[in-house]
């Protein structure tokens, strides 16, 4: 997630971004167990 969302901000044509995931009952693609942020969404939150 860091690489990605470094790699999205160094690039002078992407404006700004979001994550859609994948359903979480069939993939664990998402950025939250439940209302509770995932160590993925703990890293996407803190992009500035």
């Amino acid at each position: 997630m860091r690489r990605s969302t470094a790699m999205l901000n160094s690039l002078p044509f992407v404006e700004r971004f979001a994550w859609f995931s994948l359903s979480t009952r069939t993939s664990p693609t998402g950025l939250y167990d439940g209302t509770t942020p995932n160590a993925t969404g703990v890293a996407y939150r803190s992009v500035p």
